[in-house]
């Protein structure tokens, strides 16, 4: 009698493995690519911001007014400041800013005095986490939420601050940020 030997084909443990080390390194890229992306879009932001600091100190400088006057229209603050640098459609809504939410030109801020601009969402809710606020402080060369140029407040959930220090164990966009405009 014959004997029939058939060979299963399976793969060796090497071959897993390996498998295994390729899929670990695919999700790990793409997790550092979604961080990258967000860093990314916070440095947008920081510029953004900048870039709008200054517009408002020139037009403060060539007017000796805010754009929008009393600033109860937030809408003309954008029209008035579009036209000053002379954007061809001038925005009638706030800016968005990369890392979610809109900015506004704030008078008299939460106690803090003077004009800020002013970055939270819609709802007044913080856009970015207290790590990332962190880092928004370090480009602006600023290293204190509640002295200087740029500061980091609380939204209503008082997460992002614990007394004037970061919470930085808090994972949830909870900051809210505000930039001076100093004229």
């Amino acid at each position: 009698m014959k004997k029939l030997t058939k060979k299963l084909s399976a793969f060796s443990l090497i071959e897993v493995s390996i498998a295994l080390v390729i899929i670990g390194l695919m999700v790990g890229g793409a997790l550092k690519g979604k961080q990258l992306i967000r860093s990314a879009r916070l440095n947008n932001t920081v510029q953004q911001m900048q870039h709008l600091q200054s517009s408002m100190t020139s037009y403060f400088d060539a007017n000796q007014t805010y754009p929008g006057g009393d600033l109860t229209n937030q809408q003309q603050v954008w029209i008035d400041l579009a036209n000053f640098e002379g954007t061809e459609k001038p925005e009638a809504e706030s800016p968005k800013a990369k890392v979610g939410g809109r900015v506004k030109l704030i008078r008299d801020l939460d106690g803090l005095q003077g004009h800020w601009l002013k970055l939270a969402d819609e709802n007044d809710k913080g856009v970015l986490t207290p790590a990332e606020a962190k880092i928004f402080l370090s480009k602006n060369n600023e290293y204190s939420t509640d002295t200087g140029r740029v500061r980091v407040l609380n939204d209503s959930t008082n997460h992002c601050l614990n007394g004037n220090r970061l919470d930085l164990s808090q994972k949830d966009r909870v900051c809210i940020v505000a930039v001076e405009v100093v004229a």
